[in-house]
């Protein structure tokens, strides 16, 4: 696994209460919750957009459609489909949610490994080595697939978008009694200490991503962090300025989840 050579004063994160494996119901009304998760899904919209135009210009570029670049269009497309309805259940009034649907049952591993390609041209465009590595192509779990994808989707953007030109970002699954631990991790512009857990509250971009040139509206982390939480998860960051960021997501597996 790459290392971005992070150093803190304990080797292994804080022990911390273990994780009721359990889908976390709805927030509770909050209008600024359910603002924030509006511009929320507008951002990610916007990010999707961006990956289409990024294909698009990689065909002109080749002056070819090879079949896997096509499905990767129409694999985005999709990924739109489904912000665009989370979207309008969030506007019906009943998006309580952010219109997470905990009934569905979906592949994790297979979610992340598209979530990867669909990012990979981004990652290419700035000449990073782009890895991923999956412990297994099956993993199984139950709660609304579009919002793990955003979720992926927004840690991953963020490890490209902050990575220096002709670095590295290494992805990686693995499985340990039921649950899936995802790992993101980069030798980019890191994160101040003294800003760790304020890069969670919406709108709130770390100091130096805001000096960086790099566009960003303060939401993706809130997001990212909402929706594994509500699937019962846990998302840490550990970060050091100027060496870079590893992203640690949690989430139960589907007999772990509906027992």
């Amino acid at each position: 696994m790459m290392s971005v050579g992070l150093e803190y004063p304990n080797t292994q994160p804080q022990p911390r209460r273990p994780v009721q494996p359990v889908l976390r119901p709805p927030l509770p009304p909050c209008d600024s919750v359910q603002a924030a998760r509006a511009a929320s899904l507008r951002h990610d919209m916007a990010n999707c957009l961006s990956a289409l135009r990024l294909r698009s210009e990689l065909f002109s570029r080749e002056n070819f459609l090879p079949a896997e670049h096509l499905a990767s269009i129409v694999q985005i497309a999709s990924r739109l489909e489904l912000l665009l309805r989370d979207w309008s259940v969030l506007c019906s009034g009943n998006g309580g949610s952010a219109g997470h649907n905990a009934s569905a049952q979906f592949d994790l591993s297979h979610l992340l490994y598209h979530t990867v390609e669909a990012n990979r041209p981004a990652a290419v465009s700035r000449h990073l080595t782009f890895t991923l590595y999956r412990q297994t192509t099956h993993a199984l779990m139950i709660g609304s697939e579009s919002a793990v994808q955003r979720a992926l989707d927004n840690l991953i953007a963020n490890a490209i978008k902050y990575s220096r030109s002709g670095g590295n970002v290494a992805i990686t699954l693995t499985i340990d009694t039921g649950w899936a631990t995802i790992t993101i991790i980069d030798n980019g512009i890191g994160i101040p200490s003294a800003e760790l857990e304020q890069v969670f509250a919406p709108y709130y971009r770390a100091s130096n991503a805001s000096t960086s040139g790099a566009e960003g509206h303060g939401l993706g982390l809130f997001q990212a962090k909402d929706s594994v939480e509500w699937h019962g998860g846990t998302l840490h960051l550990l970060s050091k300025e100027d060496l870079g960021t590893e992203a640690i997501l949690r989430l139960p597996l589907a007999s772990t989840a509906s027992s």
